[in-house]
């Protein structure tokens, strides 16, 4: 029963509101004068008759109202879904994307790999020719030497050592170019590492960030569905307060009329309007004609009436007698 309240609020509202309306109307039909009418005065009663086609008009209406209401959370639902597709298809593509990127960097580093051991096979050729050259110097000058042997053997002594010497730089430069190449795969390594960190860090950011915005924009359309409600609770109260004091109005002037006396010598078609202060339990504190009728007499009569009506006719719902402290109505005899 609550669920099915929850889902139609304003149907419930509608078929409480008219059960309400034709209770009050079936007590008011039943409120029968606390005396019998003076011979002289004819009370006139207005009867209220309910309409049914204008309930039933009342009724479509708030049916129509929440048809609109469940289509509106569907059409949301519907872009939300849009929505979310939508994301989807980005980060599919985000990661095509990367696997793309990747393929090319490897590539990249595979051609990098290639280009430097033929750089080392083409050094290494170059050694070799270098060496063949020297020794066949090496030779040459044997044989050019062979009887200059001292002399021989410290060049070719000389040259060794600085065979030596170049072969030792060379293997410096190549070890140094080794750990250069390694540091720098390193470094490249690392940087991709922390680019995947921050793109990891600001998806989670953009997620958080779109699930407070989806919170807050859920937060502001309750409360305006709540600031709704409650406006329309209060109308259809503030509604009711009035309906209220306007038949407790009419309970008083009808009370104050049967027990009004014409003063000899007033003339018919006299009217007034009265301020009348009341304390609690219908008690008159003070009786102000504040638009007179120009008749002194009739004004005091009036004045006794509404004192002899004491205590006057208040509603037993307490909260109500604020709206009763002070109240102005017309006492028109002829009506």
């Amino acid at each position: 029963m609550l669920n099915e309240i929850s889902k139609h609020p304003l149907l419930f509202i509608g078929s409480l509101l008219m059960h309400i309306i034709l209770g009050v109307l079936l007590v008011y039909s039943f409120d029968l004068p606390d005396q019998m009418p003076v011979p002289e005065k004819v009370a006139v009663v207005k009867a209220m008759v309910v309409d049914e086609a204008l309930i039933q008009q009342e009724l479509h209406k708030l049916e129509a109202l929440e048809k609109n209401k469940l289509k509106q959370e569907q059409d949301a639902k519907k872009r939300l879904d849009e929505q979310k597709r939508k994301a989807e298809e980005a980060k599919r593509q985000h990661r095509a994307e990367e696997r793309r990127l990747k393929a090319a960097e490897d590539k990249r580093k595979r051609e990098q790999k290639a280009a430097g051991k033929a750089e080392q096979e083409r050094k290494a050729a170059e050694k070799k020719h270098q060496a063949e050259v020297e020794a066949r110097q090496a030779a040459e000058q044997q044989r050019r030497i062979e009887q200059q042997q001292k002399k021989a053997a410290a060049l070719e002594k000389q040259q060794a050592q600085q065979a030596k010497r170049i072969a030792e730089e060379q293997k410096r430069k190549a070890d140094e170019r080794r750990r250069a190449e390694e540091a720098k795969h390193q470094a490249e390594l690392e940087a991709k590492r922390q680019a995947e960190l921050e793109e990891k860090r600001l998806k989670e950011q953009r997620r958080k960030v779109e699930q407070e915005a989806r919170r807050a924009a859920d937060a502001e359309r309750m409360r305006q569905q709540l600031e709704a409600e409650q406006q329309e609770l209060a109308a259809e109260r503030n509604k009711k307060v009035q309906q209220e004091i306007d038949r407790y109005k009419v309970k008083i002037r009808q009370k104050t009329e049967r027990l009004w006396r014409k003063p000899l010598g007033v003339p018919d078609g006299l009217r007034c309007e009265v301020l009348v202060k009341i304390g609690p339990g219908g008690i008159v504190l003070d009786v102000q004609v504040v638009k007179s009728s120009g008749n002194t007499a009739f004004d005091r009569s009036v004045e006794v009436a509404v004192r002899s009506a004491e205590p006057l006719p208040l509603p037993k719902d307490a909260t109500m007698f604020e709206y009763f402290r002070e109240i102005h109505f017309v006492f028109d005899p002829q009506e």
